[in-house]
């Protein structure tokens, strides 16, 4: 699966046709997925043709982003505990 790189504008996404990535999988809560999730949050790993791997989760919400603090380029995103165990054990297996 090829996608384009996406890009956050106010109120929506943009693409950029001069980047492209290919999803080698999909890890979701009850297993590989065939897309990335669209419409509400879903967590996920995504791994790539690359040497990296994506994470999708929830965006913390205002307690907790007051407490976070990461450097520059850098972020957090949510993902309930029981919901990461299950998608890391199937990132491992990968």
């Amino acid at each position: 699966m090829r996608i384009l790189f996406i890009l956050p504008r106010f109120g929506g996404f943009v693409t950029n046709p001069l980047k492209t990535m290919t999803i080698q999988r999909i890890f979701g809560e009850n297993g590989p997925q065939s897309e990335l999730c669209n419409g509400s949050g879903c967590p996920a790993a995504i791994l790539t043709d690359g040497e990296d791997a994506y994470v999708q989760g929830y965006l913390p919400g205002q307690e907790a982003s007051e407490c976070l603090s990461a450097p520059n380029g850098e972020g957090f995103v949510r993902i309930p505990l029981a919901t990461l165990k299950k998608i890391a054990a199937q990132v491992v297996d990968a």
